[in-house]
């Protein structure tokens, strides 16, 4: 089981205890507008829309992965490249969380985590359903790419019981991609936030 996904016992005092503060600086800048692909790979999802245009966003660039993503304006982020993980086959966290983010160190590494690793995804979902509940895997895309939208419920006998964990998972060039959710106490509209999240994901065309 992923770091993130286990030992979350401490999660709601640290949290409790934080507020968000100013941005870091970093490779970002102010977005309100979707990108191209965007309206429609949505046109039939009203509520991801409506979720979309109630955030304002902002865009991280990911140079070295060659992706782009907008997360919500006022949320904390962290970007790791493998030289600061120490799980092995990651090699690259993008984190973000209306939160202080706690680093590495700590179990909980954020509620919308973008992933880059050399583990198969049927490793991932196979490993996934082993820990939870109400597991549902719904066809997806992600820039056009094949992927797959998992979503469960932590068992009631673990220390995920009373979370969910929403990831889209698919491969591209020989690496697993995962766009993951985790929060306790999930509403459906966060949840649809995630959504609107994961569709302002895009490769950068000439990478």
């Amino acid at each position: 089981m992923p770091k993130f996904l286990i030992g979350l016992t401490a999660l709601g005092l640290a949290l409790s205890a934080c507020t968000p503060q100013s941005q870091p600086a970093g490779s970002t800048n102010n977005t309100n507008e979707p990108p191209a692909s965007m309206p429609e790979a949505m046109a039939d999802d009203e509520d991801i829309l409506q979720a979309d245009a109630e955030v304002n966003w902002l865009t991280f660039a990911n140079r070295a992965a060659g992706y782009s993503v907008d997360y919500p304006e006022k949320w904390y982020w962290q970007h790791y490249i493998a030289s600061q993980i120490s799980t092995a086959g990651i090699e690259d966290y993008f984190i973000a969380d209306p939160n202080l983010l706690l680093g590495l160190q700590s179990e909980y590494l954020g509620r919308y985590v973008i992933e880059i690793s050399d583990r198969s995804a049927e490793e991932y979902i196979n490993d996934f359903k082993s820990g939870s509940d109400q597991v549902t895997a719904t066809p997806k895309t992600v820039d056009g790419l094949e992927a797959q939208r998992i979503r469960g419920e932590g068992r009631p006998d673990t220390l995920l019981a009373g979370w969910t964990t929403i990831f889209y998972i698919f491969e591209k060039d020989g690496k697993t991609y995962r766009l993951l959710y985790t929060m306790i106490e999930s509403t459906p509209e966060q949840e649809t936030q995630f959504d609107a999240f994961v569709r302002r994901f895009v490769f950068d065309p000439a990478a």
